[in-house]
Formats: structure tokens, C-alpha cells, sequence
């Protein structure tokens, strides 16, 4: 006999020792882990529990798919009768975690040793296949491809919260220049020192992981800053290459820049075991480098490395010298073998770096970004012609050209394939062309099978290509393979944790696959590293839209528009929206403006089509569909997807143009 505690919580009781829930005297359904989980939030009710510690507490510490954590945190709500909008019982506090916040009263008795009572409370299925099982979505023949999230689990609010605590930009590997020659010797000894000596509590596989932080630019002039970009990511490139090591891609650390980062903040976020850290000074025509690795645990410093000095003509040379010593050390002491490397970068100084203001360029994700990068990478092509990374850049620049609609498809494909072809005959090792060639056999020639083997090359040849991940996922979404689009999209995810453009991507599959409490949840986490990113607000509007909550939705199609810079993929959504809610006059409006926007520039004709549809003018509709398979529109990937299109999909009309595009059905 001894004292037993339960819990009043309103009409509910909590009894731990019996692991039960009941409502006015009645058992109320809830497994194991769930029950868990509600007792320890209502023990911890004086604080927020942060989703590491769930994790650590009830899930041995593994990284579990965030679906799994909001599958848990949901069944408690249902059984609560709780919701995320007005929660009663559980509180949600986005990055921060979790707390209880309803009325409780304690209740002490006798505890009687023996008895039992049914309490319905049946192990979880997560704990009975084994702990560290990871949620995956199923894709089902028919249906919505998560329906098999939970049997118990399916009301809104289980699926549209999960508190985040962190979250792209393709891996630039060829620019490994100058500092990146610096930067790698240092990390070479101090990589080679922190991730693979002996350690008294770590497993090797813990330490094989790491995040170049943007070198600052010393002094910080704005005229150089392509500098300090271009060696950090020639590092991040370098140690890429590096088999079984877990490098963080340049989109996720370009956050921490011109910042003082904490080292256990950083790997806290990005979920690595060091950092390489340092500066790059600019002194008239001469370059110095200083680079340190430094332990996430404690922020105690690795590997103090060294001060590098060079011409600034020299800037390639010094960049192989340090990239081959480093490559060599890491591959050594990771896994016992050699790993060879060879120059990527043009001798002629002057190619370099205008090579690596491309990158700069390309990595602001911009029109006018992609355009300048075109211009530099087309300058340092002109000075170098056997200048394969620059092919590769180029091949790149106008891929995402015609993947934003910003050009006609046919005329940037043609361009892209050219390039990427001659960079894989000038260096058969580059990933990025065979990433850019997937594309363009993906979205124009309607090549699956050739698509899939290119961007399988892409990531044999280079595994941590975060943005190859994303497009691979994207690319598997198409073809109705939910199940391995999402490992891909979480693959990328990982490597590029900080991501808005590939955490709005994760949501991706849910949302074509109309599970969009699920997609809300990855849309508003892409939102929290970036509040006004126009792609996550379009698709969380849309979202919002299919659930029938038009007037949340109409706010965030203008705030997309208006962060977009007026991209017509925004306003031809915000068209849609008007002509779904009845106010046909201003969607009108909006196709006018596209129209006349089409005849004097590029406008991709899906996105006219579909206005066409919400206004419920299906002749016009299958008029701009038309010209779209003229066009190779790349939009005409999403026809067996996009919800807007559903009014035709009985048309014969539609189910051949579904047949010549080659969608699978």
C-alpha cells in the first residue's frame, strides 16, 4: 500500500498508475507514448518542453520525422478534445516547444498494490516495432497519400503544429579557391584532429560532421565580400568530397553571417559536431587566411590552424595546395585510404574570380541575381574556354531560369544543356552539370528514366549536394513516389538545415498529396527562418485555400505577391483566389494584366490556363494548355497534382494531354 497520485484536468482524469485516461468516469483512448508524453507535460506544467527534450525523453534522443512528433503531440489533443486555434489543454509556442496550461487539480489516495483496471491504453505501434523507427509516409493507390498517418489522428490540430528548432542553395564544389586553399589546410589538420582522434564518449560516426561558417571579410567591404564568400564555399565544396562526412551546405550556414555564433547555438541548429571558422583580409595585392575548428559541445578550439598569405594572383594555386593536403589528411584518418584531388580552377587569376562572383551571384536566389551570375560566369568562360566549373555555374544559372518561368523553357533548357554538356567532357567528376542535365530531361525532354539517372550520378558523385536532394524529391513527386520524395526532401533537409526554399519543399508532397494540415506544418516552419519568403506563403495560402479558409488565405496571397517583387506565378494565384471567392471583376483584372504581360514577355502559359479555370472559362483553358505543350511549359509536371485543375480532369481532352506529356497515371 502506498500514496497514488492522479491528475483533475476539468471533465478529465489522469491516473499514472494505471495508465489511464477517463472523462466523467469513462476510459478515454490513448496509447501508450501519447499518455506518456500528456503526464510529463502536465508534471513540467511550470515550463515550455522543448521538442529536443521529447525527443530525448521518449525517443532515446533520435531524430525522429517531425510527422511522428505530430502525430503524438495530436492524439493528445484529440483525446483532449483540444485545438492548435483556441487550445485549452496544451499550449504550442513556435521554436520554443510545448507547455500545459489547463486547469488541474491533484488528487492523493491509497494505492492498492494488485489492482487493475482496462484501461485501454494499448502500447503505441512506434514502441512495439522499435523505438527508433522513423514515420514514413505510405502512398496508397487511391486517396491521399498520408491517410496512414494514425488510425486516431486525423483531426486538424494533430497535424498543424510541431514547434521547430531549425530548418537551398546547390553545393558549389568547384570554386575550391584561394582561401578555400587556406582554409582547407587548416581544416585538414584540425578536421583530421577534432572529428577522428580518440574520444572518450563520442563514436566516430558522431564527430563525421561539420559546418563551414562564412569567413568574415576583413575589412568588411562590400567590393570583396565575393571573396570570403567564394573560399567558404570552395571549404564547404572541398570537404563534400569527402566520403562519410556530413558537410552543412553553404544555404544553412550563409545565416550565421557577420554574426558572432555561439558553437553549441550553431550546432544546436545545424546539428553538427564542429565548426571551421575565420577570416579572409585583403591587404592591396596581397590575400591572408585564417582558419580554426572548433568543438559545438563546449566551443573549445580543435585545432588552432594557421595564418596562409598569398599574391592575389595566386589565390587558385594556394587553393589546390591546401584543398590536396586536406582531402588527403580527412580521407586518411575517416577511413583509412586515399583521396585524390585535382586542380578544378582556371590558372588565370582573373577567370577565378570572376567565376566566383558568379556564385556569389547565384546564390542570392534572385532574377536578378541569375542574370548577373550569367554575366560573370559567361565573362570568366570568355578569359578560360576549358573552364569546366564555370560550364557547370552556367548550366546551372539557366536552369533555375526556366524552373522560375522568367524565360521560355526551350530557349533556357537549350542553353543549360549546352553547358552542362561541355563541362562533364572537360571534368567527368563535377556533380553539378549532371544535377543540371536532369533538369533539363526532366522539364523539357519528359525523359523520366534519363532524369533519374542523372540525378543519381549527380549524388553518387557528390552525396552531400543538398540541392540535388531537393530536386531529386521534387522530381519523385511527380512521378507519384511520394514515400521516397519525402526521404529525399528530408536528405536535404539535413544537409541544408536553414533552408526557406527547401524547408517550403518538405511540405511539398504533403500538399499534392492534399494532406495539407501536414504541408501547413512545414510551410509555417520554412516561415519562421524567413517571414516574408514568397514561395512558402504561396503554398501556405494555398493550403489554407483547399481548407476552405478563403479570407486567411486572400492575406498571404497578397503578402506573396508583394515579397515576390509581383512574379507572375504570385499573381496569377491570387487570381485564382479572387475568381474562387466570387469577386470575378478583380480576377478578371489580373488575367488582363498577364495577358498583355505574355504578349510583350514571358509569361509561362499554365499559369494563364489556370486563371482560366477558376473563372470557369474551360475553352480558353484548354487553349492556353495547348500552348503550354507547345512550350514545354515546366508547369505541365504539376498537371496529375494541382487541385485548381481538377474541373477538366473528366475532359478527354485533359487525360491526353496528360497522355503526351508522359505523366505516369
Amino acid at each position: 500500500m502506498g500514496i497514488q497520485k492522479t491528475y483533475r484536468l476539468g471533465e478529465f482524469e489522469l491516473d499514472p498508475n494505471k495508465r489511464l485516461l477517463r472523462r466523467d468516469g469513462r476510459a478515454v483512448h490513448l496509447s501508450n507514448r501519447p499518455f506518456r508524453v500528456l503526464l510529463y507535460f502536465v508534471e513540467n506544467r511550470e515550463r515550455m518542453v522543448t521538442r529536443q527534450e521529447l525527443l530525448e525523453q521518449f525517443w532515446d534522443g533520435r531524430d525522429v520525422y517531425d510527422v511522428t512528433l505530430t502525430k503524438c503531440v495530436g492524439a493528445i489533443r484529440k483525446a483532449l478534445g483540444d485545438t492548435t486555434e483556441t487550445p485549452r489543454f496544451i499550449e504550442t509556442r513556435w521554436a520554443e516547444g510545448y507547455r500545459y496550461i489547463g486547469p488541474l487539480e491533484e488528487i492523493e489516495g491509497r494505492l492498492e498494490v494488485g489492482t487493475s483496471e482496462k484501461s485501454g491504453n494499448e502500447v503505441d505501434p512506434d514502441e512495439s516495432r522499435g523505438a527508433d523507427r522513423k514515420a514514413s509516409l505510405v502512398n496508397p493507390p487511391t486517396e491521399s497519400l498520408l491517410a496512414q498517418t494514425s488510425a486516431h489522428d486525423h483531426s486538424p490540430s494533430a497535424l498543424s503544429e510541431i514547434p521547430q528548432s531549425g530548418s537551398g542553395k546547390l553545393s558549389q564544389r568547384r570554386f575550391l579557391a584561394f582561401a578555400v586553399g587556406a582554409v582547407l589546410i587548416i581544416g585538414g589538420g584540425l578536421l583530421a584532429f577534432v572529428l577522428l582522434r580518440p574520444a572518450p564518449q563520442e563514436s566516430l560516426s558522431t564527430m563525421r560532421s561539420i559546418a563551414v561558417l562564412p569567413l568574415k571579410n576583413v575589412p568588411d567591404d562590400s567590393n570583396y565580400e565575393y571573396l570570403s564568400d567564394g573560399i567558404t564555399e570552395s571549404l564547404i565544396t572541398a570537404l563534400s568530397q569527402i566520403e562519410g562526412l556530413k558537410v552543412i551546405s553553404h544555404g544553412s550556414v550563409s545565416r550565421f553571417k557577420r554574426r558572432d555564433a555561439d558553437p553549441k547555438e550553431v550546432g544546436r541548429q545545424l546539428g553538427v559536431a564542429s565548426i571551421l571558422e575565420g577570416s579572409v583580409r585583403r591587404d592591396g595585392e596581397r590575400v591572408q587566411v585564417t582558419v580554426r575548428l572548433v568543438r559545438t559541445e563546449d566551443g573549445s578550439v580543435l585545432w588552432a590552424g594557421e595564418t596562409y598569405e598569398r599574391s592575389i594572383s595566386d589565390l587558385s594555386t594556394l587553393q589546390d595546395e591546401i584543398t590536396s593536403q586536406l582531402a588527403h589528411r580527412l580521407q586518411a584518418k575517416l577511413l583509412g585510404g586515399e583521396h585524390p584531388t585535382a586542380s578544378r580552377h582556371s590558372r588565370d587569376p582573373e577567370a577565378y574570380h570572376l567565376y566566383l562572383k558568379g556564385r556569389f551571384f547565384w546564390n542570392k536566389r534572385t532574377q536578378e541575381g541569375i542574370a548577373k551570375s550569367i554575366q560573370f560566369f559567361n565573362e570568366a568562360i570568355a578569359r578560360d574556354q576549358k573552364y569546366a566549373v564555370a560550364y557547370a555555374g552556367l548550366a546551372e544559372a539557366y536552369v533555375l531560369q526556366s524552373l522560375w518561368g522568367s524565360t521560355p523553357s526551350r530557349e533556357s533548357n537549350l542553353k543549360a544543356r549546352e553547358a552542362a554538356e561541355k563541362a562533364m567532357v572537360l571534368d567527368v567528376t563535377l556533380s553539378e552539370p549532371h544535377v543540371a542535365l536532369a533538369l533539363i530531361k526532366e522539364q523539357y525532354d519528359w525523359d523520366w528514366i534519363g532524369a533519374e539517372r542523372e540525378f543519381k550520378q549527380a549524388l553518387k558523385l557528390n552525396p552531400n549536394y543538398a540541392t540535388a536532394h531537393q530536386w531529386y524529391g521534387e522530381f519523385l513527386v511527380f512521378m507519384g513516389r511520394t514515400e521516397e520524395s519525402v526521404k529525399a526532401l528530408r536528405r536535404a533537409k539535413e544537409l541544408d538545415p536553414l533552408s526557406p526554399i527547401i524547408n517550403t519543399q518538405v511540405g511539398y508532397p504533403y500538399y499534392c498529396a492534399r494532406q495539407y494540415d501536414e504541408a501547413i506544418v512545414e510551410f509555417k516552419k520554412a516561415l519562421e527562418l524567413e517571414p516574408n519568403f514568397a514561395p512558402a506563403l504561396n503554398y501556405l495560402a494555398r493550403s489554407y485555400q483547399s481548407k476552405g479558409m478563403d479570407n486567411e488565405a486572400m492575406a498571404i496571397f497578397h503578402k506573396a505577391v508583394e515579397h515576390s517583387g509581383g512574379s507572375p506565378v504570385m499573381k496569377a494565384r491570387l487570381g485564382w483566389a479572387h475568381a474562387r471567392t466570387g469577386n470575378t471583376a478583380e480576377a478578371r483584372r489580373i488575367l488582363r494584366e498577364l495577358e498583355q504581360e505574355a504578349r510583350t514577355g514571358y509569361v509561362p502559359a499554365c499559369l494563364i490556363a489556370a486563371l482560366h479555370v477558376g473563372l470557369g472559362d474551360n475553352e480558353q483553358a484548354f487553349a492556353w494548355l495547348d500552348k503550354a505543350f507547345q512550350e514545354r511549359d515546366v508547369l505541365l509536371l504539376t498537371l496529375n497534382i494541382e487541385s485548381h485543375l481538377d474541373p477538366l480532369r473528366s475532359d478527354r481532352r485533359f487525360q491526353d494531354l496528360v497522355r503526351r506529356v508522359g505523366l505516369p497515371v
